[in-house]
């Protein structure tokens, strides 16, 4: 992250992370706020291997953070998450047309496991077909590797692997059989099909490597979990549209 974009996102939520003064401390500076909660989400620490380090009390950092993680959906959720419009599905289309030779598709959709610890009470809830507890976070990807929110829209589609169905929203490969008896036109298409998915499994890709919280087990309540990914996704969009290293190759 660049110094202009985390001094950017620190002008846009500080009014929401100031904290009053007293005549018994002072209140914690709000850079480093901001930076205590992007360390904990870049680094993938836990709280208690973190606090020290931050010379902070372990229940001080487990505020700070859901306090700017929270100011952070709040300010930046409706300004690079917004809820789509007809003009975001046709710039993605555009985009997926240009960049991935595949004309009409909207948006690539694929789901991706967060790890966490069992809540109480849960039972098997969270468990999965890998045999690990975690709740399915479904995302929509434009051609721009930017997350968007999932919608349906005709005569457009979804493109997305097996997992899915296919319906008249959403494109899916063709079986082997399929591929093998229809020949070249089926593997044309799969492989143009593939290319244009792929852009969500890069932007998983792109999140995980930057936010390494999400490569361990998140040791916090399912909606905090939710909290977590939602901040992380807007941090993202945030960095894609502002900082140069997040500029298309």
């Amino acid at each position: 992250m660049s110094r202009d974009s985390f001094d950017l996102i620190l002008s846009k939520i500080g009014p929401l992370i100031t904290r009053q003064h007293t005549n018994f401390r002072e209140p914690i500076d709000l850079a480093q706020c901001l930076a205590v909660t992007l360390r904990y989400l870049a680094s993938g620490m836990k709280f208690a291997a973190m606090a020290p380090t931050c010379r902070l009390g372990e229940r001080t950092v487990r505020a700070i953070v859901w306090d700017t993680c929270a100011a952070i959906v709040a300010v930046l959720g409706p300004e690079v998450l917004p809820a789509p419009t007809e003009a975001t599905w046709r710039r993605s289309e555009a985009a997926f047309k240009q960049l991935w030779d595949f004309p009409n598709c909207v948006a690539a959709i694929d789901g991706k496991h967060v790890l966490i610890q069992a809540p109480a009470n849960s039972g098997s809830m969270y468990f999965n077909y890998k045999k690990k507890l975690s709740p399915v976070f479904l995302a929509a990807v434009d051609g721009n590797y930017r997350f968007v929110y999932v919608e349906v829209t005709l005569p457009h589609v979804f493109v997305a692997n097996e997992a899915f169905p296919l319906t008249t929203t959403i494109m899916r490969p063709y079986p082997g059989r399929t591929e093998a008896r229809l020949s070249w036109p089926a593997a044309v298409f799969n492989y143009r099909l593939s290319r244009a998915r792929r852009v969500v499994e890069n932007a998983f890709s792109i999140m995980t490597q930057i936010w390494r919280l999400l490569r361990r087990p998140l040791n916090v309540s399912v909606d905090h979990a939710c909290q977590l990914v939602y901040t992380i996704c807007v941090l993202h969009n945030f960095l894609r549209r502002n900082d140069a290293t997040g500029a298309l190759p």
